[in-house]
């Protein structure tokens, strides 16, 4: 518990500064520095940088600070929540510096790279988790993919807001003091590559790995006085880019089961499956349900070796009325209309004539009961005609802890 300017120069974290940068060539021997993977369209290179220790995730607005001018006094500290969109501007700025560096390595590299903001969430159909990089200690340290840090930061600054009373004396030097969010950030630049063009793009992103509260000094009152290292990037290792990937996380149109049964979904891959049809109009009537079969490839034995117990099922899809009635779908384990059931839902879409759009439904099943081969059974029922028209449908499929 801080008392005083003797017990926080004890404990902080920020006694060596803000923004402190370990490069990967400093870190272990053994820790990973890329990664790839492809998919239908593009190639992805993820190369981890290094680490930014004591990142502020705090904007002036969130926070307030107090000046000490050397009269002895005791101040209450109250911590305030970081909102997401903070968190991701403040990692952002905090890894500006080593984007406009990698410009200059893929110049010398002779690799024509077009920054493109954003570019890796616009393009990659996948959910891939950043496998590469370090995990480093605040206080405790997750490993984690770049889609949800940010919001987990958040939740923490929620969960863990607190007051403190800090006693100014002699042994503190004048200044101005807050208390904020401070983060561990793992840095990584993602080249994707367009085979089709031969072009490259260009995002560099970051992941939270660790947060905690702390306390700050700065001599001025902007807390602006450090500058923001680069985290080098050897362009020795962008020479041999555009191979194609061998992971492959794809969205192969799969056979027909055969004869004249309904064609299978597509299947998209990864920790998170992504399994689309695309655009579609199938008629359902009572006496001619529609059968979809999807099929994953997950290594279960392994799942379960790595800790993961069950798997969630998201199916979200589209309903047009032809007559008044309800919409049946029945999940079947394997491929069949029959069998064991695991899960059932009825609908009733009173729209008339017009698309419902986003209709779902969720189950989770436990892992010695999942099969990589499923069935979505559409079928039709009320008191007459109650045919309906499915449109397009999204099944997604997660491993879960």
């Amino acid at each position: 518990m801080l008392t005083g300017c003797s017990d926080w120069r004890a404990s902080s974290n920020l006694l060596d500064g803000k923004y402190v940068a370990t490069p990967v060539s400093a870190m272990p021997a053994g820790t990973q520095t890329k990664t790839d993977f492809r998919d239908d369209n593009y190639y992805y290179y993820i190369f981890y940088l290094g680490k930014l220790e004591n990142v502020p995730l705090q904007t002036p607005d969130q926070y307030q600070y107090y000046r000490y001018s050397g009269n002895n006094y005791t101040r209450s500290f109250t911590t305030t929540y970081a909102e997401t969109q903070t968190i991701e501007e403040q990692s952002s700025y905090a890894t500006s510096v080593t984007e406009e560096q990698y410009h200059e390595a893929s110049v010398t590299a002779g690799i024509e790279v077009t920054a493109s903001a954003g570019a890796i969430f616009a393009k990659a159909e996948t959910t891939v988790s950043v496998e590469t990089g370090y995990t480093g200690g605040w206080n405790k340290s997750t490993n984690d993919t770049w889609t949800n840090s940010y919001t987990k930061a958040e939740t923490f600054s929620v969960e863990n807001a607190e007051t403190i009373e800090f006693s100014f004396d002699s042994s503190c030097a004048e200044g101005y003091y807050r208390y904020i969010l401070f983060g561990t950030l793992d840095v990584y630049t993602v080249v994707i590559y367009d085979p089709a063009t031969e072009q490259y793009e260009l995002n560099t992103f970051s992941v939270i790995v660790a947060q905690g509260f702390d306390l700050d000094y700065s001599a001025s009152s902007t807390f602006d006085d450090y500058e923001i290292p680069e985290l080098p990037l050897e362009p020795s290792l962008l020479e041999n880019l555009g191979y194609q990937p061998e992971t492959y996380y794809s969205a192969n149109e799969l056979p027909p089961p055969g004869g004249n049964q309904p064609g299978a979904l597509k299947v998209k891959y990864q920790t998170v499956f992504n399994i689309a049809n695309g655009q579609r109009d199938k008629k359902v009537t009572d006496n001619d349900g529609v059968l979809d079969y999807v099929t994953c490839d997950f290594d279960i034995e392994a799942l379960k070796t790595a800790g993961y117990t069950s798997f969630n099922l998201r199916i979200t899809f589209d309903i047009k009325e032809v007559n008044d009635g309800y919409q049946d779908l029945w999940i079947m384990k394997n491929h069949t209309r029959y069998g064991t059931e695991w899960h059932h839902q009825q609908y009733d879409h009173l729209g008339g004539g017009s698309w419902g759009i986003g209709y779902e439904a969720n189950k989770t099943i436990a892992i010695n009961d999942f099969a990589n081969q499923f069935t979505l059974h559409w079928g039709a029922n009320g008191q007459k005609t109650d045919t309906w028209w499915l449109g397009t449908t999204y099944v997604y499929v997660e491993a879960v802890k």
